[in-house]
């Protein structure tokens, strides 16, 4: 669920509220022809229909994220999706190059779908510039697709599942974790680069 909201002086970061069900992201946000400093912001949560199913219910789950959005204003009606399923990426389905969250859908939380949407597309070209050069066959280029996007992609898909079964366990033990990768920043870097 995510809407964009007016907030004085917004934090120049994106924000993470973490809590038992879910968690909320909350960013600046500029749009063409805007002044940065009018005070948009954008704040998406993923966070499971029984635990909330409005923006205000999921605002509440969190102090400091209640408190800050106290002083927000709505600028719009809220987008919702759901089911978010996360299932390991089928690249080919019934001979069909999937790419992008037709293959596989990763948390929005690794913040790297997008880039991973075009890294697919990329590599479903590849493999198949050499069936449209008459050099492969259709079937030989599905086998490349596969073959990459596993060597390539599925790690991160696999590494992001991980870290999301981390950010579902009791609380006491995520705050263990977060100060662990607050006091040791190389890990906190090797799991952002295990998940690119």
């Amino acid at each position: 669920m995510k809407a964009h909201f007016s907030e004085p002086d917004p934090h120049p970061s994106v924000d993470l509220y973490f809590f038992d069900g879910g968690y909320c992201g909350v960013q600046p946000v500029t749009l063409a022809g805007t002044n940065p400093s009018e005070g948009r912001v954008n704040a998406c949560a993923m966070v499971r229909s029984d635990i909330a199913r409005s923006l205000p219910e999921i605002f509440d789950l969190h102090p400091e994220l209640k408190r800050r959005s106290q002083a927000w204003q709505p600028l719009g009606e809220p987008v919702t999706t759901s089911p978010l399923i996360f299932q390991e990426p089928v690249p080919i389905e019934n001979g069909i190059f999937m790419a992008g969250d037709a293959a596989g859908f990763v948390d929005p939380f690794v913040g790297d779908g997008i880039s991973l949407a075009l890294r697919s597309g990329a590599l479903a070209a590849q493999s198949l510039a050499a069936f449209f050069k008459a050099q492969s066959t259709l079937d030989q280029a599905a086998v490349q697709y596969s073959e990459q996007y596993r060597e390539r992609l599925l790690p991160v898909f696999r590494n992001s599942s991980r870290i999301r079964r981390l950010l579902s366990l009791p609380r006491p033990i995520r705050r263990s974790v977060g100060h662990l990768l607050e006091a040791t920043p190389a890990v906190s870097r090797l799991l952002v680069r295990l998940t690119r």
